[in-house]
Parts: C-alpha cells; sequence; structure tokens
C-alpha cells in the first residue's frame, strides 16, 4: 500500500488489504446489525454533488508524486528522465484493478468505520493523527530501517490529515478517500516502481523519495488542519 504497494501484486494481496473492511463489517453488524451495514455501505454511494471533490482527490497525489518525481529525476541524474514501464498495458490495468479494490477494503475501514468512532470523542486533527499513526504501523514497513519507518508514519499521517479532510467535505463518503488512496498507488507504481520494489537496495533512494513527499504534502496539510479548526 501507499509506496509499498507498489511492488508487484497478486490476486492473493487483495485479501490482506480487505482486513480492515472485514473488520469493520463485523463490528459494524454486532453492534447494530444489517443496518449498520447497510449504513456503512451507503459510503460507497457515487454522488454527483461530491464531484469537484472527487476530481480533487484524483489530483493531489498526481500533482505531489510528479513533483517529487522531477525533485529525484535532478539529485540522481541532473536531468530530466522519462519513467520506465515495465509491464504491458494488459498488466497494468489489472494492476489498477487491484489498486481500486484495496484502496476499497482500506477505505472501508480507517475512513468509513475508524474515523466517525473517533471524531464522537476527539477532534478532526486528533483522529486523523491516530488513524494516520495505525495506519502506517499496519503497514509495518521495517524493510529499510526504523530511520525510514518514522518517515513513513508521518507519510500515512499526512495523507490521514488529507482525506479526513475530504470525508468531512463529502459529509461522511468515502469514495473521494477511495481515489485519493487509488490516485496515489497508481502514481507511485507509474513513477517508483524501480525504487520501492526492492527497498534494502534502494535505501537512500527511498529515504529521499519520502522525506520529498512529505515536505511536498506538508504545505497542504497544514492548510488544511488551519481551515479546519472549527471541529474540535
Amino acid at each position: 500500500m501507499v509506496l509499498a504497494i507498489t511492488v508487484i501484486y497478486s490476486l492473493d494481496e487483495v485479501p490482506q488489504q480487505w482486513a480492515p473492511a472485514f473488520f469493520a463489517i463485523c463490528l459494524t453488524y454486532l453492534a447494530n446489525g444489517r443496518i449498520g451495514i447497510k449504513e456503512l455501505l451507503s459510503k460507497l454511494a457515487l454522488k454527483k454533488v461530491d464531484l469537484r471533490w472527487n476530481i480533487l482527490a484524483f489530483i493531489i497525489p498526481f500533482v505531489i508524486c510528479v513533483i517529487c518525481f522531477l525533485i529525484i529525476c535532478f539529485i540522481k541524474h541532473h536531468r530530466l528522465i522519462c519513467p520506465t514501464l515495465h509491464h504491458s498495458l494488459g498488466m497494468y490495468s489489472l494492476y489498477l484493478l487491484l489498486i481500486i479494490l484495496c484502496s476499497i477494503g482500506e477505505e472501508i475501514g480507517w475512513r468509513g468505520f475508524m474515523l466517525p468512532i473517533l471524531l464522537r470523542k476527539h477532534s478532526y486533527l486528533i483522529s486523523s493523527i491516530l488513524i494516520g499513526i495505525f495506519w502506517g504501523v499496519w503497514h509495518l514497513r521495517f524493510q529499510a530501517g526504523i530511520f525510514v519507518f518514522l518517515i513513513y508514519i508521518l507519510l500515512t499521517t499526512e495523507l490521514s490529515i488529507i482525506i479526513s479532510w475530504l470525508y468531512l467535505k463529502t459529509k461522511g463518503n468515502i469514495v473521494a478517500a477511495i481515489i485519493i488512496h487509488s490516485s496515489f498507488n497508481l502514481c507511485a507504481l507509474l513513477l517508483f516502481e524501480e525504487i520501492v520494489i526492492n527497498i534494502s537496495q534502494n535505501i537512500k533512494l527511498i529515504e529521499m523519495l519520502y522525506l520529498s513527499l512529505v515536505g511536498l504534502f506538508m504545505p497542504f496539510c497544514i492548510y488544511i488542519v488551519i481551515k479546519m479548526r472549527k471541529y474540535k
């Protein structure tokens, strides 16, 4: 998921990414029965009124990842290079399908179930941070060492702040959350696959990649947090 999800997918990985949805559905059923399940899944409805937020959700990761790619190009190669595509159009179509399926599975759990529960007792910012930390730890990205793992946690926390903001702007709908989640992973697959596919051999580049992403997302997160101060 996030950046490390850009490694070659297999169908066996889809159930793993659906673990948050599985537990969300089970706990919702135990607490509220079928009515609760219906309410949870209703958050997947595509609504015209949310169109601008869905478009923004697609654009944000694309812009950030392209800028990050340019930064790495000029630091590593001192010139602009085109990203290398390693797979056929058919395989990328399959990856896109799996990215979307995995994003749906995670967002049902993180933003569909966990976020509204946290918002009952905590502010928007605290709720977003808690989910971001939990989300990052859940992926257990220790392959490149503790420093990279901590940067990764910071990255998932920033993404959580943005996705929670989209959740509130769309009044509890998670389609925008799924779109931004999928868009980020797709951009990472297309632009950074060579870096993340062999993490242990590219630790310095991984550090550069994560630090660049954290730095690029930071101003946007600060802007959102200031705007969302009313959600205490």
